[in-house]
Order: C-alpha cells, then structure tokens, then sequence
C-alpha cells in the first residue's frame, strides 16, 4: 500500500491492486462476520441440533448444520474469501 493524502487528521490509504482494495472494503464485514460465528453461532444451532435425530449419522448433521450456518454468514455479507485471498 502507499500512503496517499497526509493531513494531521487523518491518512488516506491508496491501494495499489484490486485485491488489496476488496480486502479494505471487506474489513468491517469481515468482522461482522467473525464476530457472529464467535457469538451468535451457538445460539442459532443450538434450536437446529435440538430436531435432529439421534443415531450414527448425527454426528455428521450437526457438522453439515455448522458449516452451513458459517457459509450462510459469508453469504449473507457477500464475502468471498477466494477473491480477498491471492
């Protein structure tokens, strides 16, 4: 990154690639994101894994129903991790 306009307030950061740009644009849904998964994550499965059925093949509903609930999140914010990633 370079540092484009400097005044004592503040700094404007310019990027210099379009992936550098789409990271600082994601940072806050990023975060948003993060901080569903760490908060709110268990609360939104615990209902979920209550109607599922006991058995051998529980285990791997429960994980389905988690990793949906994440990929959900990111959905629902339009992140893409493949396109901030090079």
């Amino acid at each position: 990154m370079k540092i484009g306009l400097f005044t004592p307030r503040r700094t404007v950061i310019v990027p210099e690639d379009r992936k550098e740009l789409a990271r600082l644009v994601k940072a806050t849904d990023m975060a948003i994101v993060l901080f569903e998964i760490q908060h709110n994550l268990r609360k939104k499965t615990d209902w979920l894994m209550d109607n599922i059925e006991t058995g051998p093949q529980a285990k791997y509903k429960a994980h389905e129903i988690i990793w949906e609930c994440i990929f959900e999140e990111f959905q629902d914010w339009g992140i893409n991790t493949e396109e901030l990633i090079d």
